[in-house]
């Protein structure tokens, strides 16, 4: 008796040993068609017992390859803005643009002026009275590992009335080639923060609202301010992401996807069956060609 309930015990283990060892995947996918229209559905035919199925569709932010990319090189980070001056002295600039990746976030007067900036005034198209664009201000020597600041500094002497500045439309993109990444996109995302010296009158620090920054002038006093922006990387980047078509809980055999720009993607599928024992994963591609 004993040794039958030795066997039974035996033959559960072995077959809770099967339940747990990870099947192997057998691929039969095919795709109907790979050369389509803008706004073709393209339609891929699944066959098979999977676990796990990811898809990359090979369109900006879903290619395979950038899956684990979080920094992009060999682009030009782009600042750009708009000013805009008035006041007795218009004409005359009491305003510059900084840039540094040696600030460590203290935004008191001290902790700013201790850091490393490097004036880069001369970049910029600024206002001498309408509102005019900067142009495109090449910023690509902050790019890295550390991340980047701007600010603007307003510099009044004494015995003069100081212009008003007003600075908006601010934006910093990352440029690939052909690929823009978006990282400010208006000046509520800057997140500016102002800092002035001790003991002096606050009443021309810069004021923010959702459009715009703007330091007031018109003291004959001598007047400095900073405003500076939050910290950012240009270069680093979100690794693109796939979408999950198969899952324990929902099988299909069928996928279909639409593309709303002519060129030639990679479409992947990333297929995985696993348990607590492991796993295993196979990859599958498909070039898929997309006219107008």
């Amino acid at each position: 008796m004993k040794r039958i309930i030795y066997i039974l015990i035996a033959l559960q283990f072995i077959s809770c040993k099967d339940d747990l060892a990870v099947r192997e995947i057998k691929m039969n996918m095919s795709v109907e068609k790979s050369t389509v229209r803008v706004g073709e559905v393209v339609r891929f035919n699944i066959a098979g017992d999977y676990d796990y199925m990811t898809f990359y569709s090979g369109e900006e932010g879903s290619e395979y390859q950038y899956r684990e990319r979080t920094q992009i090189e060999g682009g030009k980070g782009e600042l750009t803005f708009n000013t805009i001056t008035a006041g007795a002295s218009a004409g005359e600039r009491n305003i510059k643009l900084f840039c540094t990746n040696d600030f460590y976030g203290d935004y008191t007067w001290d902790g700013i002026e201790k850091a490393n900036w490097k004036d880069i005034s001369d970049k910029v198209i600024w206002a001498t009275g309408n509102e005019i664009s900067s142009g495109i201000v090449d910023i690509s020597e902050f790019s890295g590992r550390k991340p980047m600041y701007f600010a603007f500094k307003y510099q009044g002497a004494a015995g003069l009335n100081h212009n008003a500045w007003i600075v908006r439309s601010t934006q910093v993109k990352y440029v690939l080639g052909d690929v823009s990444y978006p990282i400010i996109n208006n000046i509520t995302d800057v997140v500016f923060k102002f800092a002035y010296p001790q003991g002096q009158d606050d009443s021309k620090l810069w004021t923010l609202n959702a459009q715009q920054i703007r330091n007031a002038g018109n003291s004959q006093n001598k007047y400095e301010t900073w405003a500076v922006s939050k910290a950012f990387f240009l270069n680093k980047v979100s690794p693109d992401v796939g979408v999950s078509v198969i899952d324990m809980e929902t099988k299909l055999e069928e996928f279909t996807h639409i593309y709303d720009k002519p060129g030639q993607y990679k479409a992947t599928f990333v297929v995985k069956n696993a348990t607590i024992k492991g796993e295993r994963e196979v990859v599958k591609e498909y070039l898929i060609n997309v006219d107008n």
